[in-house]
């Protein structure tokens, strides 16, 4: 017999005879055709939430029956008895094997594929990628910031969350948007990431406080405000108080407050300067 293949597999016996008598039967053999490894379905995308549970599923035969393992991103990927759970074949067709997640956790996210062999054959599936969604978080608040009228100020708000969240900053209660002076950069991927509001040439107008809204499909959270302070450079005063009392001897304390960018400073008594003694 050339050329085996499965189906010639079974029992075979001879049988003899000739004019003397007969047949004569010789006791069976058993002929056993092992055969590669053949993959008839891939593991397929899955996405899920954190916390949730998923399945990964291959449909593989060979002869002896494969031994099946698991990679995750290219790597051998090791099974956590306490969360993981994997089937392998216990016979030679066609055969559904799985690796089920439960308690899924960001970390998880990644592809997934079987690797089948025996000492045969050996064989991998394509992957299948497993997305796990979870809620958005702000890892980092606005600062509060005190900026010259005419500077530039960047406020940044660290986010993480999947899907991507969408950041919108606010300035009190109104929403900002790009202009002019204003420029908002927004994440792009899963992750830590961050998302920065820029203003520029600064007026006394843009003080007041500022924060960033987070949202995805699964939630929505608002930073902890970060407060703006501009210094004008245009110079405001308070008036000392008017007319002052006092006894010849005694001390007297006169105020002036002053508002601007690093204001010289001289008092005048009946329209002279004065030096301090």
């Amino acid at each position: 017999m050339a050329n085996l293949n499965r189906r010639d597999q079974g029992r075979y016996r001879c049988q003899v005879n000739n004019v003397a008598g007969g047949p004569a039967a010789s006791q069976e053999a058993q002929l056993t055709v092992n055969y590669g490894i053949k993959i008839f379905l891939n593991p397929q995308p899955k996405s899920r939430i954190e916390g949730g549970s998923v399945t990964f599923t291959c449909e593989v035969e060979g002869k002896p029956p494969p031994e099946v393992t698991w990679l995750k991103d290219g790597n051998l990927f090791t099974i956590e008895a306490i969360r993981m759970k994997v089937t392998q074949p216990t016979v030679h067709h066609r055969t559904p094997v799985s690796l089920t997640i439960n308690e899924l956790i960001r970390t998880d996210e990644g592809s997934y594929n079987c690797r089948v062999n025996n000492f045969l054959d050996e064989r991998t599936s394509t992957p299948a990628f497993l997305a796990v969604y979870y809620s958005p978080v702000i890892f980092q608040n606005p600062l509060n910031l005190t900026k010259r009228e005419g500077d530039s100020m960047v406020m940044s708000c660290g986010v993480d969350g999947n899907p991507v969240p969408e950041v919108t900053w606010k300035k009190d209660v109104v929403t900002l948007v790009h202009g002019d002076r204003i420029n908002i950069t927004k994440p792009s991927s899963v992750g830590r990431v961050y998302s920065t509001l820029t203003i520029s040439n600064l007026v006394v107008g843009d003080k007041g406080t500022y924060k960033c809204m987070v949202n995805n499909t699964l939630n929505a959270v608002v930073s902890i405000p970060g407060s703006l302070t501009i210094i004008s450079l245009d110079l405001w005063f308070v008036n000392p108080e008017t007319n002052f009392t006092v006894t010849a001897g005694q001390n007297v304390t006169l105020v002036c407050e002053v508002w601007g960018v690093s204001p010289d400073i001289t008092w005048y008594r009946d329209g002279k300067s004065m030096e301090a003694t």
